[in-house]
């Protein structure tokens, strides 16, 4: 049994907080030359984002590895998430101030480019390659593995 909610449904919508989530980002840290504020705002921002790319990689990449294989879209997608992880760990060891702008700025544009990319594209293959059947289970693992109940 299968609740009516696709995976890349749910992915889409949790695009849509991190949209409104990168956009305060961006406005504050233009705006601010407190350090250690930046790194804490970015380290919010990072606690969802982290476990919603491993998500992605867990439930719905995993399914579409065997029909793009190792060097298709996922592969692409992927790389963009170790990206953007990355500034996430580097933040933290910089006492730059500029250097930490710059990290936060540059980790919302490719942020912003990589949603594009899988709302646009790599959703869109999604939905044609696997069955809605998979699609749907999939959203339930989904909302299991976040603890979500209706």
């Amino acid at each position: 049994m299968y609740k009516n909610i696709k995976i890349t449904d749910i992915l889409r919508g949790e695009h849509g907080v991190f949209r409104a989530q990168l956009a305060h980002l961006e406005k504050s840290v233009l705006g601010s030359n407190d350090l250690p504020n930046i790194k804490s705002q970015m380290a919010m921002f990072g606690a969802g984002l982290i476990p919603h790319a491993n998500m992605e990689d867990k439930l719905l990449f995993t399914k579409l590895d065997p029909v793009f294989g190792k060097m298709g879209p996922v592969s692409v997608m992927r790389a963009e998430h170790k990206e953007i992880e990355g500034a996430f760990e580097k933040l933290p060891k910089t006492d730059k101030l500029n250097k930490a702008k710059d990290f936060v700025l540059n980790t919302i544009q490719v942020a912003k480019e990589h949603f594009g990319k899988e709302e646009q594209m790599l959703f869109a293959m999604a939905e044609e390659v696997l069955s809605e059947k998979v699609l749907f289970s999939l959203g339930e693992r989904w909302l299991e593995k976040r603890g979500v109940f209706f």
